[in-house]
């Protein structure tokens, strides 16, 4: 019985369920048209489109659409609603007149309407992109004649005449003046929108039935009335930004509601670190933020609330410099501490003591002053002059804070001067966060300036920040290096093997002996051979790169991946595998068991292998070129052959049968000549001395950095960034034996001796000859450059 039930339920349940398509159409009734609108709609991209928006019920499709008898595509169709969009110009359907539209549903039935098209508006522009509330605005366009609103920001104004309407409308037609804009229904970019009524010949509603918009054009905000900003300090700084400013508000008036949720933005980019400035009382006095990166000149400084919807303009501007009296870091020496070593360092800069405040005059330091010296609950180090502000004495009072990960007591203001201060800390003592990993690390100064009257009041309040990126390493008390690799792997004991070494935590360190920057190698033993460049003049080279290919100079670059030097021939015949270790600078050390064996071919010369020459005989330093190598006596198997450039292994592609001519691939390598080794199977060898030029693809150097960025005659400037080309003596084109060069205002800053057609002139040794005080230029590697000022 239960079964009967359920199945009469399901049938009937699928009975009503199931309505042919044509009576559920026919369920719906007629279609209906209560109202038409016409819009002329300006895009962002100033695209404009004219669209029909049909509104009623009963739409139901597949429909079709008559205007004029005219059958339209629609855009889009819902059950109220029929939208359609032609581009400007395209379809007579939106053209003056009085229209018939239709609308014929599927079934058949349809509903006609009398719709009377009048001129519709066209907004093209607005005076302001951001209206502030209460300020006038100005609409433009044209159409503007018999309009009966205007809606800006979602709020609606009257329209009429003369001033005694929200919005006037000039006697030509083509612009709106709204006297003060309204608050906003919507704070973010929007809309301004025009309406006037269609024709009387319609049949349906004509008010505000046509319609003109200008899409994402404006934005209004209201005025943040509980703060006023009486000072700015600075008014100026770095085009990079990061300069802290101040700016304190009307203590008397009692406009300081500043709160640190606040959003300030500099020439239109928001700043960051935004903090409320508060009096000994606790009481909030102003705001404080740190500007974004700008372009050089004048802009605007403005608060915003919380949410963007309130805003107060700054009476005062801020202007960006390019180059200025500016705080600036300049150089650390040594660059490197172990992790448990409190290292002195030697801070470089300009206007770290010296001050640097245009409006104090007759400035004098009070040596000896009781504030004077380093207080390590603040960790500021705090140096007292005298002078003059508004022909007033006052007291100033600067004071340094060093971080180098973390605080960095400063030990001794060592020099101040105008053209550059220098000061000595003590590094702390850190925990590396992974055991034996060196750190590298930003060294952040911070310069905080008060100047006080003969009252004891504030007159002048500044804050500076200067961080030099990347420029300081912490090193594991002891870097034990790791060996992965040697190449070539073999090699015959009475003759000099270029080679390179792979692994990780190679160490340069540079340090300073008797004013002068030495570099301390790693040293390298294969067997009982020795390679110290540190101690043994005598010693092969010794090169380390990191991971990037970057050559290894002890400040910047400490750590490496690669080592390239060259086994020195021996004296007494040596058979058999040996160890491989490496002993870094700072006593850390590895070997790896059995990694590279001396070999003992004992063939007569007929038999020895040879290099010719090789073809071509120069590649771009990328590598990746095809060389053959042409000789004689070489092995006839690939997999017996090893072909290093410089010590980089080449990949051997082939090599014919005769033993005559190998084709390789050549590894990346430095610019200049290289030497080029063949090592056959028994360790028998051959060797080409500068036998492959490698050539570097020109590449424009690239300027992170210039420090300091102002200075007259004399002043010693430090310029990074990449791509800087260091001179090369030995090269016969004079362009390589300049080097990277550096031009003021399009000159060459170096003054060399020329002849009477202007040709540099050369020493007998084939140096460059530059007249007395003229070399103003060092480039240091490919990353730094060192350079004084000329005269002028």
């Amino acid at each position: 019985m239960v079964r009967k039930i359920i199945a009469l339920i399901l049938i009937t349940v699928f009975i009503l369920s199931y309505i042919p398509p044509d009576l559920l159409a026919k369920a719906a009734g007629p279609p209906e048209i209560n109202r038409v609108l016409l819009r002329s709609v300006r895009d962002t991209g100033d695209r404009v489109t004219l669209t029909y928006e049909i509104r009623g019920k009963n739409f139901v499709n597949p429909l079709s659409v008559y205007i004029d008898d005219i059958y339209v595509m629609p855009n889009h169709v819902t059950d109220s609603t029929i939208t359609i969009i032609r581009e400007e110009d395209t379809d007579d359907i939106f053209a003056v007149g009085l229209k018939t539209i239709r609308v014929v549903n599927g079934d058949g039935e349809s509903e006609e309407v009398k719709f009377e098209v009048v001129a519709p508006p066209h907004i093209t522009a607005v005076s302001k992109t951001k209206a502030k509330v209460g300020e006038p605005l100005e609409i433009y366009g044209t159409g503007f004649e018999d309009i009966t609103s205007v809606v800006v920001a979602g709020v609606p104004y009257s329209v009429g005449p003369d001033s005694g309407y929200e919005a006037v409308v000039n006697p030509e037609g083509n612009k709106i003046v709204i006297e003060k804009v309204k608050s906003p229904v919507f704070y973010s970019v929007t809309d301004v929108r025009v309406r006037k009524d269609a024709g009387l010949g319609s049949d349906v509603p004509v008010e505000d039935a046509i319609e003109g918009i200008l899409r994402g054009c404006i934005s209004v905000v209201g005025k943040l009335t509980d703060i006023e900003v009486v000072s700015l300090e600075p008014d100026s700084g770095h085009v990079s930004g990061g300069t802290v400013i101040r700016m304190m508000g009307n203590v008397e008036e009692g406009k300081t509601s500043f709160n640190s949720s606040m959003r300030v933005f500099v020439g239109g980019n928001e700043a960051t670190d935004v903090q409320v400035i508060t009096d000994s009382a606790g009481k909030v006095v102003g705001l404080q933020a740190v500007t974004p990166p700008g372009v050089a000149g004048e802009c605007e400084v403005v608060i915003q609330d919380s949410e963007g919807h309130n805003e107060y303009v700054l009476p005062q501007k801020f202007t960006y410099v390019q180059a200025g009296n500016m705080l600036v870091v300049t150089d650390v020496t040594p660059s490197y501490a172990k992790e448990s070593q409190q290292q002195k360092v030697v801070i470089s800069g300009r206007n770290i003591a010296t001050l640097n405040i245009s409006q104090l005059q007759d400035v004098e330091l009070q040596q000896g002053h009781e504030d004077e010296g380093y207080d390590p609950l603040s960790n500021q180090y705090t140096l007292v002059y005298k002078g003059r502000y508004n022909d007033s004495p006052v007291t100033i009072e600067r004071k340094i804070k060093v971080t180098i990960g973390l605080i960095a007591p400063i030990e001794e203001v060592l020099k101040i001067q105008e053209n550059g201060d220098q000061i000595s800390v003590t590094t702390p003592i850190i925990t590396l966060q992974q055991k034996g990993i060196p750190e590298i690390h930003d060294v952040v100064l911070d310069t905080e300036t008060v100047v006080t009257d003969a009252n004891g009041s504030q007159v002048i309040y500044r804050v500076e920040k200067y961080t030099l990126r990347s420029s300081f390493t912490y090193l594991p008390d002891m870097t034990i290096p790791e060996i992965d690799s040697i190449t070539p792997g073999r090699g015959p004991w009475d003759q000099d093997i270029y080679i390179s070494i792979k692994g990780t935590n190679f160490q340069v360190l540079a340090e300073e002996v008797d004013g002068v920057q030495v570099k301390k190698y790693p040293v390298i033993k294969v067997g009982p051979r020795t390679i110290d460049p540190n101690d043994d003049s005598n010693s092969p080279q010794v090169r380390v790169y990191d991971s990037d290919g970057n050559l290894l100079d002890g400040k910047k670059y400490t750590i490496g991946t690669e080592i390239r030097t060259v086994i020195p021939a021996g004296d007494v015949a040596l058979e058999g595998f040996v160890n491989v270790s490496v002993t870094n600078p700072d006593g850390g050390y590895n070997f790896a068991e059995n990694l590279f064996r001396f070999m003992d071919p004992q063939l007569p010369d007929s038999e020895k292998p040879v290099i010719d020459r090789l073809d071509p005989d120069k590649g771009t330093t990328g590598g990746g070129t095809e060389v053959k190598i042409f000789g004689a006596n070489f092995d006839n198997r690939v997999e017996n052959l090893i072909v290093t450039i410089d010590g980089a292994e080449a990949l051997v592609k082939s090599v014919n049968s005769l033993g005559s001519q190998i084709t390789i691939i050549t590894p990346p390598g430095e610019e200049g000549f290289k030497t080029v080794q063949v090592i056959n199977g028994d360790g028998s060898m051959a060797t080409l001395e500068n036998g492959y030029y490698y050539t570097r693809v020109s590449s424009d150097p690239v300027i992170y950095s210039i420090a300091p960025d102002i200075g007259g005659a004399g002043t010693w400037v430090i310029i990074r960034g990449r791509d800087f080309r260091p001179p090369v003596p030995e090269s016969e084109i004079i362009a390589n034996k300049l080097g990277t060069r550096v031009l003021l205002d399009g000159q060459d800053i170096n003054d060399y001796l020329t002849d009477e057609h202007g040709n540099i002139l050369l020493d007998a040794d084939g140096n460059i000859m530059f007249a007395d005080d003229g070399q103003r230029t060092w480039v240091l590697d490919e990353y730094t450059i060192k350079i004084k000022i000329p005269p002028g």
